[in-house]
């Protein structure tokens, strides 16, 4: 019943973000795309709506809810998972989680537990996918928020993207692979990235030289 959860979003007008813990992305994105080819497209799955490698989900739903623009509304997402455990990040992002069994996902009923919800909280989505507006908003998400600063993704380890700029680590293949730092690392489609890391280099090092 889960990808017709997934299916019944959609027609509905929501949107669909994905969080996973599994570092295996490539396959993850895969199975995802075979699964629907429609709904799981590349610009969902190379956006900040797709999020993997990331154990503590936190930063992750927030990057959900920044691709549609709910950093200020979490209250208008569900997070379903098979992990109580992870209750406690989509209370720090400020979303609803609802337990779904191993190895069944997104039931009938868990769905409506889900809109019901949505429906209380935040009434019906303002678009409907395929209509100009709901295009203008993606194209938005993807330009604005798909890759910036604010919103890139960390490696793991605690480094920031900054620090793994000056250590020439951007074109190691893990680092591409995972969509870690892309921003810092230019890879946002001619947004500047590298070049700001590069201007910022030579304004820390200017600091450094005035102030010792």
């Amino acid at each position: 019943e889960a990808l017709w959860a997934v299916r019944e979003v959609i027609r509905l007008g929501y949107g669909i973000g994905i969080a996973t813990a599994s570092c295996h992305t490539d396959y993850v994105r895969k199975f995802l795309a075979e699964m629907d080819p429609e709904i799981f497209t590349p610009q969902l799955l190379f956006s900040n709506a797709f999020q993997s490698c990331q154990k503590k989900k936190t930063g992750a739903l927030k990057c959900n809810l920044a691709h549609y623009g709910l950093l200020e509304q979490p209250e208008c997402a569900v997070f379903f998972d098979d992990s109580i455990s992870n209750e406690k990040y989509a209370d720090e992002a400020g979303i609803r989680m609802i337990e779904v069994r191993k190895g069944v996902g997104v039931t009938k009923e868990k769905f409506r537990q889900g809109l019901d919800h949505m429906l209380q909280g935040c009434g019906k989505p303002p678009t409907l996918p395929g209509s100009p507006a709901a295009e203008s908003v993606l194209r938005s998400n993807d330009a604005g928020r798909g890759c910036s600063r604010e919103l890139e993704k960390r490696p793991p380890g605690g480094h920031t993207c900054k620090e793994q700029f000056r250590w020439g680590k951007c074109d190691e293949l893990w680092m591409k692979e995972g969509h870690f730092c892309d921003f810092s690392c230019g890879r946002c489609g001619g947004q500047g990235g590298n070049q700001t890391a590069l201007e910022e280099e030579a304004g820390e090092a200017t600091l450094q030289q005035v102030y010792g």
